[in-house]
C-alpha cells in the first residue's frame, strides 16, 4: 500500500515537473487566404477552403467564390 502511494506521488510529481517545464510554441500560420484576400488569425496549420471565415460568410451570401481572382 505505501508503495502504491509513494509510486502515485511519483507520477503526479513527473508529471508538474514536465508540463511546468516544457513549453513548447507552435509555428502560427498567419498569412492571406489565397481565394478572398482576408487576413487569417493566426492557426497552427494552413486553412483550407473551408477554414477562412470569410470565404464562409460569402459562400453564405451567395457569392460564387470560383469567380474571384486568386490572390497572394
Amino acid at each position: 500500500m505505501v508503495t502504491a502511494i509513494i509510486l502515485i506521488a511519483l507520477g503526479v510529481l513527473t508529471q508538474a515537473v514536465v508540463l511546468a517545464t516544457s513549453r513548447n510554441k507552435l509555428p502560427q500560420y498567419n498569412k492571406n487566404c489565397t481565394t478572398c484576400g482576408y487576413q487569417v488569425p493566426p492557426m497552427e496549420y494552413p486553412p483550407a477552403f473551408d477554414d477562412c471565415p470569410n470565404c464562409q460568410r460569402l459562400m453564405s451570401l451567395g457569392i460564387d467564390l470560383s469567380a474571384l481572382p486568386p490572390r497572394q
